[in-house]
Parts: structure tokens; C-alpha cells; sequence
């Protein structure tokens, strides 16, 4: 270790991949590498009189003193500011732009004072492939509406907003009538045509507060916030009409389609989402045993 200098441990900080960052007990850097000046868009002229909190997006000021001050306070000599997930870890560069970071820090002693040592990764990339991984395992991707996962989820969320604010709450689900004839007749593709022309007259007819979802195969199903039960059958005969009167061409066919309608108000006093789906499902099930093209509530 005897030839190892300080010429060569600058020159590992320096050339290091991730950033990384000795902050003195006043927050100020007192040294910053390369990698972590880019991460930044800063210059060597921008490090005077730089303080750590400059790195940082403004509303997590306070946390982030929180955690560095009882970082400092513990015995833990290292530590991952992702330990826990409420940690949310956020770099600002020079530029006023905003970006995830993966941040580790380290308490080193240096002439009996304590200053910190900061290891940080800009995630940007990682954090997007996530993001978009999770919207492909959320939107079907025929129509590109949420799926049956991602409506559970809002659902759930949904319900406990109506209880804790008693407030109503009505869920419409629809199903094209007939719709295998297409398929069969002229083949998926064209099926398929349909199915997000459907998808977009759906759209154009619902609020933006409402969550419209593909529920599977041609089936369809809306949650209507603050919505009592005569608001969501107008609503519902309002798609109803939309649908049955437009025609569908597809190349050189032209389809017409109706759909059957269930529609229900949740329950505010007991009920589950479990149970809330299985009412409107039982409707939907009257409105096709009745003729189709209808609603039933």
C-alpha cells in the first residue's frame, strides 16, 4: 500500500463511471469527479462555494436534511439512500432539469472532522425502461386503453376515495353483440379495425374524469367517479345510440354493430370490488339473456 499515492487515488476518483461527491459537515463539495460534474452539466468554474443542496430539487430540501442528519447521528458507516422506498432520491441539473438518481453515502473522518462521501448513478434510462415495461403490463395494446390489471388497481383506489369522501360512485361494462360474426366472416384483422374504432367512439364520449378500459375480447368497462346510478344510465344509453348507429367500413365491408349494457352504483356501506363487479357483470349478463342492444341496472 506504501506506493499507493495521492496521485493515483485522485486519478481513480476522476475516472470513476458513477459520480462522486465529498460534502464537508456545511453541506459545501469540497470535491466532485468528472463523471459527477457531466451528471450535473457543471464546469470546474462552477464548484466555488458549491453547496449540496444545489444538486437537489427544492421540495426535497427539507427530507433530504432530515436523512443526511440522521445519517450523520447513527453508527452506520455506509448507507443506501434507496433503503426505503419513501426515499425518493432527485438531482437538478445546472439547467433546471430534473433527473432519478441511485445515491450510497459514507462517513469518512478526515483530521477528526466528519465529512461525507456521496456515490451517485443518474437511473434516467432505467427508470424509463421501467416505466415503460409497467404501461405495456397495464395497456392492451390493440386499443391502447388500460387493461383489466390496471382497472383492478384504479378500482380498488377508487372505491376507498368514495367511502372516505361519500361520494357515489357507478361502473357501466358492455359488450358488442354478435361481435364473433366479424371474426369469422373476414378474419381477425378486420375485428380487430372495429374493436379500435369502438375503443375511440368510447373515448369521444366519456369524461376525462371517467376510466374507460378494455376489459377483454370485446367487452368493455367504465368507473364513473361521483356518479350516481341516473347519471351512468344516460351515460350509457348515450354509447348505446353511439354505437348501433354508426357503421364500421373496413375495406370493401361495412359492419353495424349494438352492444348490451350492465350498469350498477356501488354500495358505499359494504361493498368490496369484487362484489361491486359481480353486479354489473350479473346485468350485463340480463341485458344479453333480454334481446341485446339494451341496459339493464
Amino acid at each position: 500500500m506504501k506506493n499507493f499515492t495521492v496521485e493515483r487515488s485522485l486519478s481513480i476518483v476522476q475516472h470513476a463511471f458513477d459520480g462522486m461527491l465529498v460534502i464537508d459537515s456545511d453541506k459545501r463539495i469540497i470535491l466532485m469527479n468528472k463523471a459527477g460534474m457531466r451528471m450535473f452539466g457543471l464546469h470546474q468554474c462552477d464548484m466555488n462555494g458549491l453547496y449540496l443542496n444545489a444538486l437537489i430539487p427544492v421540495r426535497y430540501h427539507v427530507q433530504h436534511d432530515i436523512k443526511v442528519k440522521a445519517f450523520s447521528e447513527s453508527d452506520e458507516i455506509s448507507r443506501n439512500m434507496q433503503q426505503k422506498k419513501s426515499i425518493a432520491a432527485y438531482g437538478v441539473r445546472k439547467n433546471g432539469d430534473e433527473f432519478p438518481l441511485e445515491v450510497s453515502i459514507s462517513q469518512l473522518s478526515i483530521d477528526g472532522k466528519i465529512e461525507m462521501l456521496a456515490i451517485i448513478r443518474d437511473v434516467s434510462v432505467r427508470t424509463q425502461e421501467m416505466e415503460k415495461l409497467l404501461e405495456a403490463a397495464t395497456q392492451d395494446e390493440l386499443t391502447g386503453l388500460p387493461n383489466k390489471r390496471k382497472f383492478n388497481e384504479e378500482l380498488s383506489k377508487a372505491i376507498i376515495r368514495a367511502n372516505r369522501y361519500n361520494q357515489p360512485m357507478s361502473m357501466i361494462l358492455t359488450d358488442l353483440d354478435n361481435f364473433k360474426r366479424i371474426n369469422d366472416k373476414n378474419g381477425h384483422n378486420e375485428g380487430d379495425i372495429v374493436l379500435m374504432r369502438i375503443a375511440k367512439l368510447l373515448q369521444e364520449n366519456v369524461r376525462k374524469s371517467d376510466f374507460l378500459c378494455r376489459w377483454g375480447g370485446e367487452e368493455f368497462i367504465i368507473l364513473l367517479p361521483n356518479t350516481n346510478l341516473d347519471s351512468a344510465l344516460l351515460l350509457a344509453e348515450k354509447l348505446r345510440l353511439a354505437i348501433s348507429s354508426r357503421i364500421f367500413f373496413c375495406d370493401e365491408n361495412n359492419y353495424t354493430i349494438t352492444a348490451s349494457f350492465g350498469v350498477t352504483q356501488l354500495d358505499n356501506s359494504k361493498e368490496d370490488s369484487s362484489s361491486f363487479f359481480k353486479r354489473v357483470d350479473s346485468k350485463l349478463y340480463e341485458a344479453k339473456d333480454a334481446g341485446r342492444n339494451c341496459i339493464k341496472f
